[in-house]
């Protein structure tokens, strides 16, 4: 059963945190809302867990991957949130694949984070709109990495025995989908 506490004393009661006796919302309210907001400054609530509250949308990035097709750039691909000029995707690449190489030409943010898997990220300068030899290079990715891109370096990731899950936080003109009405795959360069 949800309660709201105020610091370390007693709980209040249920009813006081806009909740009935199982925990649920009163009088029609969300989930996550509550009614005792003005309470007191030292008020707080233990974490009350929804889909949807009216400040925030929760997606689970294992969930918006089921289903995807591979996009043009090989991956399975789903957005989780936009937010202004940038996007938090979600990304897998299964085992034995390779992405195919690309490049951005605008945008000042390109993080990635490795949730799940290994794979090899190969990477490498653009001149004269062709990849240079010279700049190539190759690292190995682990669940835990993370690495930041420059407008201009040509990208990829490799798998071998097991997938790989990233999350990518872009422009949304760096993403790709299928068959989608939010399809912006407009700075997506392939050498």
């Amino acid at each position: 059963m949800l309660h709201a506490f105020a610091s370390d004393k007693e709980p209040f009661p249920a009813s006081l945190a806009g909740l009935d006796s199982k925990g649920r919302p009163l009088h029609g309210q969300g989930i996550g809302h509550c009614s005792c907001i003005g309470l007191g400054t030292s008020l707080c609530f233990e974490p009350i867990l929804s889909e949807a509250v009216g400040l925030t949308v929760i997606r689970n990035s294992n969930d918006i991957l089921r289903g995807k097709a591979l996009t043009t750039t090989n991956v399975l691909q789903g957005s989780l949130h936009r937010q202004g000029d940038y996007e938090l995707v979600v990304f897998e690449i299964p085992a034995h694949t390779s992405q195919k190489p690309h490049y951005h030409r605008h945008g000042i943010i390109d993080i990635f984070m490795v949730q799940d898997g290994e794979g090899w990220l190969h990477l490498s300068k653009i001149r004269n709109g062709v990849p240079d030899p010279a700049s190539c290079e190759v690292h190995p990715l682990k669940a835990g990495d993370t690495y930041a891109l420059s407008v201009g370096t040509l990208h990829a990731i490799e798998t071998k025995e097991q997938c790989i899950v990233v999350m990518n936080i872009a422009q949304p003109t760096h993403s790709a989908y299928v068959n989608a009405s939010d399809d912006s795959a407009i700075d997506i360069v392939f050498p």
